[in-house]
């Protein structure tokens, strides 16, 4: 274990205090020599605990280790916190339809700080509203942007769309569609959508589902979770003439078995699966698939013209579009 304390040592001749950044290289024959200035001690399940001489005599520096979820690092009396997996509430309907995430678009474009408290929403819970949006392509294109750039896909990049099929794919038609994340057929998808309604006049459908992915991840029985987790699959984007679109390599429906960071879940676009492994995964696919269709799961909102959505689609939570006129038109940004 002292090349493993010297590894995390913490201290300035380890790391960079400025940066963090790793100074040592434990692979050299150099690096024996610290072993005798630290010290590391299992304090707890999780915890342990660096006694180093040469940084400040007789101070321990204490790093705290959760399962799969980094640690709290105290360097020179500043907490320096790798949150990793830890921001994420885990939610159904019941549970999110009486208060869901929202912030106010005047808090989000005014500094900073409303845009953290933003980002740390979407972060927690996969997704959250924007209230008090100007109903307008530009001003909706600018809120984005808050975040990051707009990237750009065969689609485009921001964009307004009506159901003519003028994007070729069923999710840009009046058709209800099942619960998916977007965008499977990429080798790194999409992650955060927008989703802004400009016009609902007199207006009938249209409404939105979310469904929580990380939940519906843990609801699934160990042996399920495990076989998602493990077999490789792959999808494809084939509406548009001369687009074929597929990753560049298979990926299973649930990143990890322990703790998912990104969910592939849309049944229209799956290729084929490897006849040998068929039964076997379409069985766990069938558990997965009944439990983001049961109405405990499934949280319902209609959009409207002021109310944008974003959501972490294609990492976590599920979106859908249930039927709506063809002359309705929503602003959907990639």
């Amino acid at each position: 274990m002292a090349q493993y304390s010297r590894d995390n040592c913490p201290c300035p001749r380890c790391r960079r205090q400025d940066t963090l950044q790793r100074q040592v290289d434990i692979f050299s024959s150099r690096s024996e020599g610290h072993r005798a200035r630290s010290g590391m001690y299992i304090t707890s399940a999780f915890m342990m605990t660096f006694a180093v001489s040469n940084y400040v005599q007789g101070e321990r520096i204490t790093l705290v280790f959760t399962p799969g979820n980094g640690y709290l690092n105290i360097v020179h009396g500043t907490s320096t916190t790798r949150k990793g997996l830890d921001l994420r509430i885990l939610w159904t309907a019941d549970s999110i339809k009486e208060n869901p995430p929202s912030v106010q678009y005047d808090e989000v474009m005014a500094n900073d700080a409303g845009v953290g408290r933003w980002i740390r929403m979407i972060r927690e819970f996969g997704f959250c509203f924007v209230d008090g949006v100007p109903v307008c392509p530009h001003k909706t294109q600018e809120l984005l942007e808050r975040i990051s750039f707009v990237r750009h896909t065969h689609y485009g990049g921001f964009y307004d769309f009506t159901s003519d099929l003028t994007m070729k794919d069923t999710a840009y038609t009046s058709e209800a569609i099942g619960p998916h994340t977007d965008t499977t057929y990429f080798t790194d998808p999409v992650r955060l959508q927008m989703f802004h309604l400009l016009s609902h006049e007199d207006g009938v459908g249209g409404e939105s589902l979310l469904v929580d992915g990380y939940k519906a991840a843990e609801e699934l029985g160990s042996r399920d979770r495990e076989i998602l987790s493990y077999y490789a699959i792959s999808w494809h984007a084939s509406g548009n003439d001369g687009i074929t679109i597929t990753p560049s390599q298979g990926f299973p429906i649930i990143s990890s078995k322990r703790a998912p960071v990104q969910i592939r879940w849309n049944n229209a676009d799956r290729r084929t699966v490897n006849p040998r492994v068929f039964e076997k995964w379409a069985g766990s696919a069938k558990a997965f698939n009944n439990i983001v269709n049961d109405p405990k799961m499934q949280y319902w909102e209609q959009l409207r013209p002021g109310r944008a959505l974003i959501n972490n689609d294609d990492y976590r939570s599920r979106y859908l579009n249930t039927i709506y006129p063809r002359d309705e038109v929503i602003r959907h940004i990639l």
